[in-house]
């Protein structure tokens, strides 16, 4: 009787532990560089309530930039001119303008 509650113990423990161990959260893969996903948008810069958007043709998607410089965005708005904007996708569809019809874009403050 002794021999089979410590064989059952020992069975249990077995199980509990292989369980406890496929249930742990697998470790992060190797450090991969961080790739820079940008992209080309071709549309207006428009005003929201939140500050300033792109109102893409191609693609044709809202995007919402994250970094603004009235000095220079208000013209554009104000304009409604379609432009060349190269972005950086920061995530989702917030972006950070890099060029504006080929011209490096350099934000006030940043």
């Amino acid at each position: 009787m002794k021999r089979s509650q410590i064989f059952i113990l020992m069975m249990l423990g077995c199980i509990l532990l292989f369980a406890c161990q496929s249930a742990a959260v697998p470790a992060a893969p190797a450090a991969q560089g961080q790739q820079v996903r940008s992209m080309a948008i071709t549309g207006e810069i428009g005003q929201s309530t939140n500050g300033y958007i792109i109102r893409g043709q191609t693609p044709a998607e809202i995007f919402t930039i994250m970094n603004p410089d009235p000095g220079i965005l208000d013209d554009l708005v104000a304009s409604a001119k379609v432009v060349q904007l190269e972005v950086r996708i920061v995530s989702g569809d917030n972006v950070a303008i890099e060029t504006i019809d080929g011209k490096k874009y350099h934000p006030k403050g940043q």
